[in-house]
């Protein structure tokens, strides 16, 4: 067992440098592990839709060793069924390409339209696992793409 002393602390809103230390970390953990000339630092990349300059949809995307991992996904409803959905997806397709991903993946409760609207319009798109009332009355799904033959 370990005798050095040390604390645990909590913090409920981290300052952006905070995340990125935690980020690099976890980097550094993994370069060190498998080698860094197989992994790239993280980072996270931000996609928007915009119309005369107000913003009407967006995803933010984190990448880390060669997965797009997809945090959040949204098209404003007056925009739905408009090709907000498809633009955004082709530019994160692109993007995922030029940054020779391998696999795309995210997680989603079944009321959120925009990942529902990936996993509904591309066959390739798996439900890879689902934990039901995850809260109560809710399902959160994980889903995967693979990107890269």
């Amino acid at each position: 067992m370990n005798s050095q002393k040390y604390s645990v602390s909590t913090i409920t809103d981290p300052s952006k440098e905070e995340v990125i230390e935690h980020t690099l970390q976890v980097w550094l953990h993994a370069a060190r592990k498998i080698g860094s000339s197989e992994v790239k630092a993280p980072k996270y990349v931000s996609f928007k839709a915009e119309e005369d300059g107000k913003v009407i949809g967006g995803l933010l995307a984190k990448l880390q060793m060669k997965v797009l991992f997809i945090e959040s996904a949204w098209v404003n409803p007056e925009y739905q069924r408009s090709g907000v959905g498809h633009s955004l997806r082709e530019k994160v397709f692109k993007f995922a390409h030029e940054n020779e991903c391998e696999y795309l993946i995210a997680q989603s409760y079944e009321f959120y339209d925009a990942i529902n609207y990936l996993a509904h319009t591309d066959p390739m798109v798996e439900v890879i696992g689902k934990i039901e009332n995850c809260p109560e009355p809710y399902t959160l799904y994980f889903l995967k793409r693979k990107l890269k033959a």
